[in-house]
């Protein structure tokens, strides 16, 4: 305690304090060790990814004397501080000085090497938070799916069951017709299938009359024939929920932003699906922007992110005539082509659909069927789920979901 801190002492040599000649020195004695692996051994403050860039200031063929000038050089140039980041502005790489060894979509250059640690420290930080947040969702959403999934299949069964209800009624039937021939307190009828004109048996209630008999299976036929239409309608109700949530689950692999993920939190929330301590009306007030491309044609079109968006885009954004597009029978983006004078041009066409199938569930697919027709055309139900619509008079393309087409016509 007490006394001042000492560096331990390191075998590597310093480059900023070394020499040419001890660089020379300490390259010739790489034994033949590639310099990738070799600078990081022999340097202090070299990594891999800096070696790499050392590497790509070297001449080909470079002697061991340039190779030392080119790290001199390197070290003793004057900082610029930059922060590499990916197209959704996510760091991933800093340093006091710019790489030409790498390729990012985007490069910042902060003030000092201060704001620049800062800067990349605070954004990984907002990265983390937002991936722990969009997982948390996935958990959730996840987990509603599986008892949905259960219920649907308990319900799909339930139905089977009382597709059985005309048997019960061929039974009473029959019992009817051949009512003179059963005797009082009869266990069993012998008779024709009305229905494959085959003899068959009927076991009875001996405690009841051949009336009584038939009156029972009348009413189990009226008791199932009620349950199917019953039935039916809760399957229905199933399947909605599970298109919804399979719709949000889309929404959360196409989102980018907190914001947009504030918007799906609030929607799924709102439908009871929201994780313990997430937050409230977080981003429910202002939505977030879709998607906005323009095609090969010079022709604008937008593409939703969530279920919000897309609500937001076809029913309000979207006049009659535009053209609308989604996925056929899958969860995916509505994709709107606005501001056409005439005809839409087939190659904008083929590229909207393209964008609809690449953001859809079926984005890893091949052939993806995408619908397509004037927003007039398309409507949603009242009380219908966020994202839900219907839509007729329509017309189908068959393309590859295309990611680097999709980029190619990003503008925003």
């Amino acid at each position: 305690p007490s006394l001042p801190y000492v560096l331990p002492e390191s075998s590597k040599l310093d480059p900023l304090a070394a020499s040419a000649e001890e660089l020379i020195g300490l390259l010739r004695g790489r034994d033949g060790r590639n310099l990738k692996a070799f600078l990081p051994a022999a340097l202090q403050g070299v990594s891999s990814q800096t070696a790499e860039e050392i590497i790509c200031r070297l001449p080909s063929g470079a002697r061991d004397e340039e190779a030392a000038a080119v790290i001199k050089e390197f070290f003793s140039s004057e900082p610029k501080p930059v922060l590499y980041s990916a197209a959704d502005g996510t760091p991933f790489f800093f340093s006091p000085f710019a790489f030409a060894s790498i390729s990012a979509p985007r490069a910042e250059f902060p003030e000092s090497v201060n704001a620049l640690a800062d800067e990349y420290y605070a954004r990984s930080g907002e990265k983390r938070a937002f991936e722990s947040k969009r997982e948390s969702l996935r958990k959730s959403i996840s987990k509603r799916l599986e008892k949905l999934y259960a219920l649907l299949q308990k319900q799909r069964d339930a139905l089977e069951e009382s597709k059985k209800a005309g048997a019960f009624k061929n039974a009473g039937d029959i019992i009817t017709a051949n009512i003179y021939r059963i005797a009082k307190g009869s266990p069993l009828l012998l008779a024709e299938d009305f229905v494959t004109g085959e003899p068959v048996e009927i076991r009875l209630d001996p405690r009841l009359s051949p009336s009584a008999n038939a009156q029972a299976f009348y009413k189990k036929y009226s008791k199932l024939r009620s349950g199917i239409e019953i039935t039916a309608n809760r399957m229905l109700e199933t399947q909605k929920e599970i298109d919804f949530l399979e719709s949000v689950q889309v929404s959360l692999d196409l989102c980018e932003t907190s914001g947009e993920l504030s918007e799906i939190e609030y929607e799924i929330g709102a439908k009871g699906a929201r994780p313990k301590g997430a937050g409230g009306r977080a981003g429910a007030d202002k939505p977030s922007s879709p998607h906005r491309f323009v095609s090969s044609d010079g022709c604008v079109f937008y593409a939703g992110k969530n279920n919000r968006q897309n609500d937001i885009l076809t029913m309000k954004t979207a006049s009659p005539g535009d053209i609308w597009l989604h996925a056929k029978n899958i969860p995916g983006s509505h994709v709107v082509i606005t501001g056409l004078k005439g005809a839409v041009p087939d190659r904008t066409l083929f590229e909207a659909a393209t964008v609809a199938a690449t953001l859809s569930k079926a984005r890893a697919s091949s052939k993806v069927s995408v619908d397509y027709t004037q927003k007039k055309n398309v409507r949603k139900p009242p009380g219908s789920k966020p994202g839900m619509v219907v839509y007729e008079r329509y017309e189908t393309v068959v393309v590859n979901p295309d990611a680097e087409l999709l980029k190619r016509l990003l503008s925003e």
